[in-house]
């Protein structure tokens, strides 16, 4: 190596130092905008109260079903 070069970065190297300061930068952005975007989180409540409402209709239903069922039966059986 000559004198002229020492202490200086060859360019290839520095070129590689830009490349990943560049992805670092484009990563933090990134993890930022994730961070920052609420739209998983609201998109998560509506599911768990849809499937909450789900399960009260179901077990609703279920319970109609199961008195509806005796109510046929004891008509059914006085007739």
């Amino acid at each position: 190596m000559c004198a002229c070069l020492v202490g200086q970065i060859p360019d290839n190297r520095m070129w590689a130092m830009h490349l990943w300061e560049f992805t670092m930068i484009e990563y933090m952005k990134t993890w930022l905008e994730l961070k920052l975007d609420r739209r998983a989180v609201t998109a998560l409540e509506y599911g768990l109260i849809a499937g909450v409402i789900v399960a009260t209709i179901t077990v609703g239903f279920s319970l109609l079903a199961n008195s509806l069922s005796k109510s046929f039966s004891t008509i059914g059986g006085s007739l």
